[in-house]
């Protein structure tokens, strides 16, 4: 595979990922999807509200795990890093089995 087939499939793998993007904009399609829902069951206006606050800060809050992933990462994942103090880094199971507080405790 010559430099020019590598760059290509490098360049094809950028733009997947910007397409893969793309399908977080189906949040808006989900929000209208529930009003429509809350419409057919009788849901409170407010108890709407609060589901879409809670679910939106569970959102963020992964997202900002995943940015934090990614900054270790492109560190190279040190020593000191949660990624490899959690023991993630090998071994995916051992930050699973652990409680959320223990996951961003350590």
């Amino acid at each position: 595979m010559g430099s020019n087939d590598l760059a290509a499939a490098t360049s094809v793998l950028r733009v997947l990922r910007v397409v893969k993007l793309l399908r977080l904009l189906r949040l808006a399609r989900l929000f209208r999807l529930l009003e429509r829902w809350r419409e057919a069951i009788g849901l409170s206006h407010n108890l709407q509200r609060l589901s879409k606050l809670m679910f939106l800060m569970l959102l963020f809050s992964h997202w900002d795990g995943c940015l934090l992933f990614l900054l270790a990462y492109l560190e190279g994942f040190p020593d000191n890093s949660w990624v490899v103090r959690a023991g993630a880094l090998h071994n995916r199971d051992s930050l699973l089995d652990m409680t959320g507080f223990e996951q961003v405790s350590e």
